[in-house]
């Protein structure tokens, strides 16, 4: 079951869901810049004003380059360039970085393979609401990985996720209330 985890996984970083603006108001005029033009086009952005705007702080920077360095896009591809961004964005408490920085630790990606410290973060993105988040924690409680095997726990969370319209953790769900 663990290589399904694993390709669940996979699949949510390959795939990335789109990169979001997450709204934060700043007098800084690179993250103005920034904002602005990647609400007209992300590629228009130099990769450097991205690079000065993560290293100011701004958390939806740190994401990108996270992003960008995970997919080799616009920068050679660097998984350990990809955890560092991830865990700032992380540590500053966005959602799809905790996530995504989970993954890092699940796939030993840039950092040591840890199950718990995947599940730790995993669990920080889906406390705030992040379905995938909630669906893979889900399927961590139900394998075992990284936390005790807890159907009540992996029911619990594949309900949070299929509320929000998450079909996977929808039939999550309906499987495990069969057995």
């Amino acid at each position: 079951m663990r290589h399904i985890i694993y390709n669940l996984f996979a699949v949510a970083l390959l795939l990335a869901l789109p990169i979001a603006i997450h709204a934060q108001t700043t007098k800084n005029d690179t993250t103005t810049i920034l904002k602005w033009a990647k609400k007209m086009s992300p590629d228009s952005v130099a990769i450097e004003d991205i690079l000065d705007a993560a290293e100011n702080g701004n958390v939806d920077a740190q994401y990108e380059l996270g992003f960008l360095y995970n997919i080799g896009s616009r920068v050679p591809q660097d998984f350990n360039q990809c955890a560092y961004w991830f865990e700032k964005a992380a540590k500053q408490g966005d959602a799809m970085s905790q996530f995504f920085y989970g993954v890092c630790f699940f796939n030993g990606q840039g950092v040591p393979q840890s199950f718990e410290k995947a599940v730790y973060w995993t669990r920080k993105s889906a406390e705030q609401g992040y379905p995938t988040a909630q669906l893979v924690l889900g399927y961590n409680y139900l394998d075992g990985n990284g936390v005790e095997r807890d159907k009540e726990q992996a029911a619990y969370w594949f309900k949070q996720a299929a509320d929000q319209g998450n079909e996977q953790a929808k039939a999550a769900l309906e499987k495990l209330e069969k057995k």
